[in-house]
């Protein structure tokens, strides 16, 4: 009697465990793609968010040593979509909130009626809403004027 040596798989047996391969390698793939997309919209949103704060700490810090404060546009309700003022070295600055690019402005300019002036935020920041409001730019009490941006 000879003996038959049965050490190997069936057809069925290795179909089913291809077909599970396959089926797992399906899944794994489809969520590496999307935890590549969820990435992507993430370093997107970073980097919106750091060019908006370097433009809200570069307003700021300008703001803070400016003088001779005005409204451009302003309504009833005191607020507006630009500011003009004198910075620290003498130079008229304007912001301005462009509603048409839904982006922030600025430029040195001769007078608070002049345009040329550039996009300072980068082109994947989209601003929604932006107005200055001031309070104090009489001057003339002491005080420094007061600048709010809701943005």
């Amino acid at each position: 009697m000879t003996k038959c040596n049965k050490n190997g798989f069936t057809i069925i047996e290795l179909l089913v465990s291809m077909g599970l391969f396959a089926i797992l390698s399906g899944i794994v793939a489809g969520s590496f793609i999307s935890m590549l997309r969820t990435e992507k919209t993430v370093l997107a949103l970073i980097s919106a968010n750091d060019n908006s704060g370097l433009v809200l700490e570069q307003m700021a810090r300008e703001i803070r040593t400016g003088s001779d404060f005005s409204q451009l546009g302003a309504e009833a309700d005191k607020s507006s979509p630009g500011i003009c003022f004198r910075n620290a070295r003498g130079e008229l600055v304007i912001y301005k909130f462009d509603r048409a690019d839904l982006n922030l402005k600025r430029g040195i300019v001769p007078s608070c009626d002049s345009l040329g002036i550039e996009p300072i935020t980068s082109g994947d920041v989209k601003i929604k809403f932006l107005k200055f409001y001031l309070r104090g730019a009489s001057g003339g009490d002491g005080f420094p004027t007061l600048v709010t941006m809701a943005m």
